[in-house]
């Protein structure tokens, strides 16, 4: 069973027998909050920061353990990942809020599975942009010939264009890098969908890719219009592509054209 949420699930069949061999180890505290009569909400972000596995939570969540006793319920594997990534992504944006803002422009990029990643943080509030362009004739995209573009934007009071599971997925990991830093800056992530990619195997991907390659060493700039004319060669679609579609570069780019006058 593959699809782009959820991880792939192999060839099952119908279970002949079941025996129980041992209880599952859950951890203390996880175990302490099934039993209590908490939102969700709190849990889960008291679990992430104590070091619990974001895995942990989903299944968690999934299976109606989470949550206030009269309305706990069994949730879609799809809908608790993104549930969990959009839980945790809130909780660090609300602690970046008042940060000092970034002086620098940082860029990381990194590539898995047939997937391309850039993220680029610029001098400027809160705010986030997701570009993902697919190739033609691949999954999604058989019946196009050129490249397609998808954007989503989250402006500084968290309002979003789209909700969209592969955005919450790589937002997480990105606000993450902000809080561990202690600044706020304005965020480019860009990820480019090759023909390698054949068969979706889920957000985990996109979860874990980003978070591996902000461990890097960042490459740095004086400008956003620098680090995206430097940055975007690393993609095999044209530059153009990805300029056309972002907010973010057209506004840091009339921005610093009107500083110029002042």
């Amino acid at each position: 069973d593959l699809n782009n949420i959820t991880k792939p699930l192999a060839l099952h069949a119908n279970a002949i027998d079941i025996k129980i061999t041992s209880n599952p180890v859950i951890g203390n505290l996880l175990e302490k909050r099934i039993y209590d009569d908490v939102k969700a909400e709190e849990v889960i972000t008291e679990l992430y920061t104590r070091g619990y596995d974001i895995y942990t939570l989903i299944n968690a969540l999934s299976g109606g353990l989470l949550g206030r006793l009269k309305n706990r319920r069994i949730v879609p594997t799809r809908w608790a990942i993104t549930a969990v990534d959009s839980i945790l992504g809130n909780y660090y944006r609300r602690r970046l809020i008042d940060k000092p803002v970034i002086d620098t422009v940082y860029a990381f990029k990194g590539e898995y599975l047939g997937n391309k990643f850039l993220v680029i943080y610029a001098p400027g509030p809160l705010e986030l942009e997701w570009i993902e362009v697919w190739h033609p004739r691949i999954l999604w995209s058989n019946n196009l010939n050129t490249p397609s573009a998808y954007m989503v934007y989250e402006d500084i009071y968290s309002r979003q264009t789209e909700i969209d599971g592969g955005y919450l997925a790589a937002r997480l990991p990105a606000l993450e890098y902000l809080y561990r830093i202690g600044r706020q800056a304005s965020v480019l992530i860009y990820r480019e969908i090759l023909p390698e990619y054949y068969a979706p195997v889920g957000n985990w991907h996109i979860r874990e890719t980003v978070k591996h390659l902000l461990k890097n060493k960042p490459t740095t700039y004086q400008t956003l219009h620098e680090a995206l004319e430097n940055e975007l060669r690393y993609f095999k679609v044209k530059k153009e592509t990805w300029i056309n579609r972002s907010r973010l570069a057209k506004e840091k780019d009339k921005q610093q054209r009107l500083e110029r006058w002042f």
